[in-house]
């Protein structure tokens, strides 16, 4: 494996030299890590994956430094280009591992998801929903890179703060270097937001995280199965009205 370190922006002579470090190589995977890549650059290594045998892996991965309450800085690393069988791999992977025992929390999980997928598909829904992971989220994408809405089953209520009870959320979930410039242009139409969408948000901008969120919340018994298809129908709800809200105004948010 090759890594070359970047800490400003791509360019090419960092391009040149990744490609003479491949020329003397008989098989290998070479990581390009950059603070930002360029639309030219990334379509290269997206180029050099398409006419390179299975012997040769680019990848491209911009960084981004992230600190969570009194944590130490910590590097957060974004993928931009990638092998084309990468994401077929990793698939098979985690298919492994959903093979290994689910602790109970990881089952009701996966089970409250896959019933979700049941329900959206009875029901109908403006987004395409992922395949059921044993996790606490699921992003449904918006179009837009550094962009996300995101579905949240938690057993921790992060208003009460505690795990006594749960929590639904749907949120818009917002990332990347310009995530609290995206954030602030937004917090600007809040009125108008919050009018269009005929909710009260909680809007939340870490002074530590470079990560924002808008979200409604639910608090929920996640235990109580016999409740589930009212816990379905609302979060269903909810990010049926984020989507359609705010795909548009993302998408047309300057960068």
């Amino acid at each position: 494996m090759l890594v070359e370190n970047q800490l400003k922006r791509t360019d090419h002579t960092h391009l040149g030299q990744l490609l003479t470090y491949a020329s003397g190589l008989q098989a290998v995977t070479i990581v390009w890590i950059s603070r930002h890549f360029t639309d030219e650059h990334r379509a290269a290594l997206d180029w050099l994956n398409e006419i390179t045998d299975d012997k040769f892996r680019f990848f491209g991965l911009e960084i981004e430094v992230w600190r969570i309450g009194e944590s130490g800085a910590a590097p957060k690393f974004n993928i931009v280009s990638k092998p084309n069988d990468w994401f077929c791999n990793v698939a098979k992977g985690a298919s492994q591992l959903r093979g290994t025992e689910l602790t109970e929390t990881k089952k009701i999980q996966m089970d409250f998801w896959t019933a979700f997928n049941s329900h959206l598909d009875e029901h109908g829904a403006l987004f395409k929903f992922g395949k059921p992971q044993p996790q606490y989220w699921m992003n449904i994408s918006i179009g837009r890179s550094g962009f996300a809405i995101e579905a949240i089953a938690s057993f921790w209520d992060s208003v009460k703060n505690s795990g006594e009870s749960h929590e639904l959320r749907a949120e818009l979930y917002i990332s990347g270097i310009n995530a609290k410039a995206h954030y602030q242009a937004l917090e600007l139409q809040r009125e108008d937001i919050e009018k269009g969408l005929n909710r009260q948000l909680t809007w939340h901008n870490p002074e530590n995280a470079r990560a924002c969120h808008l979200y409604t919340q639910k608090a929920v018994d996640l235990n109580d199965r016999g409740r589930w298809e009212e816990y379905l129908s609302w979060l269903a709800t909810e990010l049926n009205e984020f989507y359609r809200y705010f795909r548009p105004i993302v998408l047309n948010l300057e960068p």
